[in-house]
């Protein structure tokens, strides 16, 4: 979601995010709030908004919020262990701003022709992938226009499509023992085993799968109890966490109401209802 996102920021214009989530009932959702946020503030997004808290009627307000509920929504995360249980962590990553931003923009140019372009899959951010994983470690963004591309006016961006490969591969450091890490070294990502740790000074922790042995951050070693979850410490004075006397431990994982199911719909392929 960070890298298709981050493909179609402008180079001279804010940029929010108005919807995001990672929805029930999927089994591997808490792995994606801290992530989001860890990379938006790298990015320097303006805003990120969350889809959505709730949507009950005020009327309504005993049964949306009342102990006795359950996850009930696809969508809403307001009494959602693996999304509303991490937002007072992913609230602070963001608007406190835990992480830099990164130190090398990337500037993708497209061509007036590639821009105007009546052909499919011409415009941006349509082919921009060759970006890659370029936004898990730089800024990136789009610029427009013969005059910031580079490339004389009238000629198709796609001819050069093969040296733009090459160029944002160049971008990019070889990989450290499979982790891809943000040009700040504080957020790292690897692929092969889905696994996202921040390390930061006043934010640490790890997301994701894990083989349960120990890492080591700045200020903290971390042994996670499970095979999947999110294990994140957070100050809450303001002060790095080797200095905190105030901090949060927010610890979450698979989480689905009590005697859940999923029922195939009759007739309909790949289509279940939630019981």
């Amino acid at each position: 979601m960070v890298t298709t996102l981050a493909r179609g920021r402008l180079a001279d214009r804010p940029f929010g995010v108005t919807e995001f989530d990672f929805c029930y009932p999927n089994d591997r959702r808490a792995e994606g709030w801290v992530p989001f946020a860890a990379y938006a503030r790298l990015q320097g997004w303006s805003f990120a908004t969350a889809f959505a808290y709730n949507a009950e009627s005020w009327d309504n307000r005993e049964a949306a919020y009342g102990l006795a509920g359950k996850i009930s929504s696809v969508w809403r995360f307001h009494n959602d262990p693996a999304g509303f249980g991490q937002w007072p962590l992913t609230a602070l990553i963001f608007l406190r701003g835990d992480v830099q931003p990164a130190r090398k923009t990337v500037d993708i140019g497209f061509t007036d022709t590639d821009t105007f372009a009546p052909e499919s899959g011409r415009f941006p951010p349509d082919s921009v992938g060759f970006v890659g994983d370029l936004p898990l470690v730089h800024r990136t963004r789009q610029v427009y226009g013969d005059r910031f591309s580079g490339v004389p006016s009238g000629r198709s961006s796609a001819a050069i499509r093969k040296s733009a490969v090459a160029k944002a591969a160049s971008l990019l450091s070889p990989l450290k023992d499979g982790w891809r890490v943000s040009d700040t070294g504080e957020l790292h990502y690897r692929a092969e085993s889905g696994t996202f740790v921040i390390d930061t000074p006043r934010t640490q922790g790890i997301v994701g799968f894990t083989d349960m042995t120990p890492i080591a951050l700045r200020a903290v070693t971390l042994t996670p109890a499970s095979s999947f979850g999110s294990v994140v410490l957070t100050s809450l004075d303001g002060l790095p966490i080797a200095r905190s006397r105030r901090m949060l431990l927010t610890a979450v994982g698979r989480c689905q109401n009590t005697g859940f199911t999923l029922t195939p719909v009759p007739g309909v392929p790949e289509r279940f209802q939630m019981n």
